[in-house]
């Protein structure tokens, strides 16, 4: 299991240094990005689905817009 892993960190490691421009000297940020992504893969499959429904809100109704009055002196 944990071989399986390492290879897939390995692979999307692989795939963000040839997005990236195969730039020198990012190794590492690429290895974590990629451990993020695959872990974070991992954890939400394993994790149980779950939904939760949102009601939505009513609107306020509209107000109407106040008209001043001016006396006249």
């Amino acid at each position: 299991m944990i071989a399986n892993i390492e290879q897939e960190v390995r692979k999307r490691a692989y795939e963000l240094w040839l997005r990236d421009g195969m730039s020198l000297g990012r190794e590492i940020e690429h290895w974590c990005t990629a451990e993020k992504e695959v872990l974070g893969t991992q954890s939400r499959q394993s994790a149980e689905p779950t939904i939760e429904i949102i009601e939505p809100k009513a609107a306020p109704a509209p107000r109407k817009a106040r008209v001043a009055s001016r006396k006249k002196k």
